[in-house]
């Protein structure tokens, strides 16, 4: 379920400190960085996951300051796909110019749920979005897998992030 948005307004002092990160972090990767959506959990119960999008930019500060998170309270909720073939799985390894997580390996194709999920009743389809990220990754359509099947719905309380790990 999408929450309404926005969420609350970020005091004037907190917003400052999220465009000065913002703003080095574009010095430091460039005008390629993008300042698009992400949905944050805020709600989880044993039927519903509810949250809001929020920018990306204000998660990017909570990253490089954790201490933000107190104020921020960013918790993003990603897709992670598990593509095998007879050879085993795919990985796929992260250039160094991504602000996150840079010259790491990942399962491919995993992201972060987007607005491209939402349905017209608004709530978000992460199916949909896994599917999308095994196009943009991998270059393999839709068609091509016989249904994506939610195996594991995880939390990683460290790093305030959710995950949904759908077998491909």
């Amino acid at each position: 379920m999408v929450l309404p948005e926005p969420g609350p307004a970020l005091a004037p002092s907190l917003e400052r400190e999220v465009n000065e990160i913002w703003q080095a972090e574009r010095a430091w990767r460039g005008a390629a960085l993008f300042d698009g959506s992400l949905f944050s959990v805020e709600e989880i119960s044993r039927r519903t996951v509810a949250g809001r999008f929020v920018e990306f930019r204000r998660y990017l500060a909570q990253e490089r300051r954790p201490d933000l998170f107190s104020e921020l309270r960013i918790q993003p909720l990603s897709v992670t796909g598990l593509l095998q073939n007879p050879e085993g799985l795919f990985f796929g390894y992260r250039s160094s110019a991504v602000a996150l997580q840079p010259d790491c390996w990942e399962l491919i194709p995993s992201g972060g749920v987007d607005r491209t999920t939402l349905t017209e009743a608004g709530k978000i389809h992460p199916a949909g979005q896994i599917l999308t990220e095994l196009r943009e990754e991998v270059g393999i359509n839709a068609a091509a897998v016989v249904s994506p099947r939610l195996i594991c719905f995880s939390e990683y309380p460290l790093q305030h992030t959710f995950e949904l790990v759908w077998e491909l």
